[in-house]
């Protein structure tokens, strides 16, 4: 089986900002939505003994994690529970996947309970706050796409204080979010556009590029 395709194929490579924030430790991880592998094989590549867990209910992108976790299991993460004992993992992470759930304030707080004392939660979130919101909205050309910040499949949406709502009601503390900012340009351009309307309504432009600017917010948080 040869490696699938990072541009076309949904977690076939790694999201560096959550890779980087694994604790080196860390002896067991369990991935939800963990697509082709991208993370897992991250991981192993560099050198973690951790027992990695992926989640997964696509068979064929399951069927490349495999290759890299010591389990995947392929069930629907928000119908059933996954066989990991509370209490026991050191890393929990939901990589691009509470966007595409009914009730992923539920399914947070349920999994929070796997984590051990001390253990890690990574999420990364689109964020609503994203400028192209605003500029696809005023020129009235909303669209669903087949992937990226307005991929169809999202049902829920978070800004940086939403997420950082769930992530407490979960019972866990958050200790980072960290901008992914990928076209501060555009963004600094459409944000000098819009100055005046901003200003108009009381909005400091600088305070509003700082929230729109980024196209997801990763998060850290700790049991």
């Amino acid at each position: 089986m040869t490696e699938p395709d990072p541009a076309t194929t949904y977690g076939a490579a790694a999201n560096p900002d959550l890779l980087s924030r694994v604790p080196a430790a860390a002896r067991s991880l369990l991935d939800i939505g963990c697509g082709a592998g991208g993370l897992g094989r991250a991981l192993r590549q560099a050198g973690s003994a951790a027992r990695l867990i992926g989640v997964e209910p696509d068979p064929a992108l399951a069927a490349h994690a495999e290759r890299h976790y010591d389990a995947v299991h392929r069930l629907d993460i928000e119908r059933d529970v996954v066989p990991v004992e509370p209490g026991t993992l050191d890393v929990l992470v939901y990589g691009d996947v509470l966007e595409h759930l009914r009730d992923p304030w539920g399914v947070l707080k349920r999994d929070a309970a796997l984590l051990a004392p001390g253990g890690t939660l990574l999420v990364c979130v689109p964020n609503l706050e994203h400028w192209s919101f605003a500029a696809r909205l005023l020129a009235g050309k909303w669209r669903y796409e087949e992937m990226g910040l307005f991929d169809r499949t999202h049902l829920r949406w978070f800004t940086r204080g939403a997420m950082q709502q769930a992530i407490e009601a979960a019972g866990l503390r958050p200790v980072e979010v960290a901008p992914r900012i990928f076209d501060r340009d555009r963004a600094l351009a459409f944000a000098r556009a819009i100055t005046p309307g901003l200003q108009a309504m009381g909005v400091d432009p600088n305070d509003w590029l700082r929230r729109s600017a980024p196209l997801q917010f990763v998060w850290r948080a700790l049991k």
